[in-house]
């Protein structure tokens, strides 16, 4: 984690992200949360403030899996799992790596890392991180100030008697009973259909979304089969076309 935040904060070459053919890490937001990989779980682990007090946390939900990360903060206590320990050690290692006094020292000069400077608001804002062993995607969602990890993972449609696999964004989150419906879902699943719209303009029907790394599996199109997306230049020869008709 230390490394992967050293590369973010000092504008470096970014990393691969990877730790093993299973384990993936990346930062996200300028170093404001850390998306974490195991083989197709994903979690996301920050460092917020409370009380005055340094607080480290994390989507898994702790040892017991159920750990209410609201009621963490409010008590000022850090999820007691590993990778908040290790997010914490990491901190450790960034203050002395930028040769500061103390972590109160490192936020004031990286104010990214600290959560609580960041208002909190009802826009969802979606992050890609990296992509798991099986080249499916991993978001971080940022709403109302609190991160949550989305995986990209296949669900079966019905359509009439055909059953078919399809792949979906599917939430972390604990406290959500349908994690393919939740807002945090809904808004990747509508960022992958924007990214393919925006691959099918600037290069063409059929053309890959490119995101940050190749051969990434996003979210499959949502609804109807959308009508195919035009070039400028087509949609222009397409109206004059039509033009010299009438």
């Amino acid at each position: 984690m230390a490394i992967e935040l050293v590369v973010v904060l000092s504008n470096s070459q970014r990393s691969p992200g990877s730790l093993s053919p299973i384990y993936r890490l990346a930062a996200v937001g300028g170093g404001a949360a850390i998306v974490l990989g195991e083989a197709e779980k994903v979690v996301v682990t920050r460092m917020t403030r409370s009380r005055g007090k340094a607080v480290f946390l994390c989507s898994c939900g702790g040892r017991g899996r159920a750990v209410s990360l609201e009621v963490r903060q409010w008590l000022s206590i850090s999820t007691n799992c590993f990778h908040a320990r290790a997010l914490r050690k990491a901190f450790e290692l960034l203050v002395a790596h930028f040769r500061k006094v103390s972590v109160d020292a490192l936020l004031q000069r990286y104010t990214a890392l600290d959560n609580s400077r960041t208002l909190a608001t009802a826009e969802k804002q979606v992050f890609y991180a990296t992509k798991s062993h099986k080249k499916r995607s991993l978001f971080a969602v940022l709403c109302a100030g609190t991160w949550s990890s989305v995986g990209i993972r296949p669900r079966f449609g019905k359509k009439g008697t055909k059953r078919r696999q399809i792949m979906r964004a599917s939430c972390t989150r604990l406290s959500f009973i349908d994690h393919w419906m939740c807002k945090h879902a809904k808004a990747v699943n509508y960022w992958c259909a924007e990214a393919r719209q925006a691959a099918e303009v600037a290069g063409g029907v059929g053309a890959p979304a490119m995101v940050e790394e190749a051969d990434v599996i996003l979210a499959d199109p949502l609804g109807r089969r959308r009508q195919p997306v035009r070039s400028p230049a087509a949609q222009a020869a397409a109206q004059a076309e039509t033009d010299a008709r009438f």
